[in-house]
């Protein structure tokens, strides 16, 4: 427990801190007595109980910590009540009012004035408002009507405000007064899109949109692809009053109605499947195998092929690739080793990738 921030009036009332705090140890050692005199800057924790003593006036600033209605806080004669929450409440008496019952009641108690009006005592019993702008009446409770002379124009509206007006417009006017006639259709307001044309109704605008778009503006693009006339799983693809089929396959025409061609097979080899590999007819067969390149696998060579070292030491010996002079050489490999050679070519010229401290490491002679 932290007390060392507390200023502690260390008197007979506090030697029950003083026991517990030795016999639980629950304070290292840093609380210090403020008062009384005495005990001032002494340890609470290293000083015997028997000198926590009521040998002093306690001071009032401390009794009015615990008691806050011993400072007398009430004035005018109120009853002041300790609450429970560390606060306290004055009771004032008839014609006082206030906190600590600190003002007398009086005609302005109360603000009767409305609208922020300032109130002031003129005579007992009896009170003025002092209204800010733009409010009359006794208590400040009327809005002087502004309008009375205003400048809307056009049948315009004029709305009262405070300490001014404002006109609501009519359709197809603007301006502080609705002195200005709106141009719908000018190049600066240009309410028409996508080479809609504009028309001018004098309170209203209307858009005459072109092919392929509507909406007041003409912003919404018509979905020309609702029925399209796409085949053999092409994707429509929306445009300005028209849409194109993208054909999937070797599907072709304007809505890909064609089908792919098909010509005279002379080898098996001619549409084969093979992926990572080169096609190879044995002799009499009328089918083709995929001969795989290093390091693939499967029927038509589609699967990489994986190998798994189980002991030190262990490694896998790859055929020369026949590859043109440049090539590009992939590998996926998972291991627990920080260290340890990945591919290492060094019958001519050397190339090296190895793991070195759990990082990918390649050397290659340059000469």
């Amino acid at each position: 427990i932290a007390l060392g921030a507390n200023p502690l009036y260390c008197d007979c009332e506090l030697a029950w801190l003083s026991d517990w705090v030795k016999v639980d140890f629950v304070e290292p050692g840093i609380a210090r007595c403020a008062e009384p005199a005495p005990m001032r800057d002494k340890l609470v924790l290293t000083t015997p109980t028997d000198a926590f003593a009521c040998t002093a006036r306690v001071p009032t600033e401390v009794l009015a910590k615990c008691d806050l209605c011993y400072t007398e806080p009430c004035r005018n004669g109120a009853t002041c009540h300790s609450l429970a929450n560390r606060s306290y409440e004055c009771v004032c008496p008839p014609a006082y009012h206030g906190t600590n019952c600190q003002y007398k009641i009086d005609a302005c108690y109360g603000n009767p004035c409305e609208n922020l009006g300032t109130c002031k005592v003129v005579e007992t019993g009896r009170f003025s408002c002092h209204c800010p702008d733009g409010f009359q009446g006794i208590r400040c409770e009327e809005n002087i009507d502004d309008c009375a002379g205003h400048k809307c124009e056009n049948d315009a509206k004029c709305v009262d405000l405070i300490m001014r007006y404002r006109c609501d417009c009519p359709a197809g006017y603007t301006g502080e007064y609705c002195e200005k006639k709106i141009d719908f259709c000018s190049k600066e307001f240009n309410p028409c899109k996508n080479g809609g044309s504009c028309v001018d109704h004098f309170t209203h605008y209307e858009c005459r949109c072109p092919l392929g778009f509507s909406g007041d503006n003409c912003t919404i693009d018509i979905n020309d692809c609702e029925n399209n006339l796409c085949q053999n799983g092409a994707t429509c693809i929306d445009g300005a009053n028209e849409y194109t089929c993208k054909c999937s396959g070797d599907f072709s025409g304007k809505f890909c109605e064609a089908g792919p061609a098909v010509f005279q097979q002379t080898s098996p080899c001619q549409q084969n499947d093979c992926q990572n590999g080169i096609c190879f007819v044995p002799p009499n067969s009328q089918d083709y195998v995929c001969k795989c390149s290093p390091g693939f696998s499967g029927k038509h060579c589609e699967y990489l092929t994986r190998v798994r070292f189980s002991l030190e030491n262990s490694f896998l010996s790859l055929d020369s690739l026949k590859t043109k002079p440049s090539s590009n050489v992939t590998l996926y490999f998972r291991t627990t080793e920080e260290d340890g050679i990945v591919l290492y070519v060094g019958d001519i010229a050397h190339l090296a990738v190895e793991l070195f401290r759990g990082r990918i490491r390649v050397s290659y002679d340059v000469g």
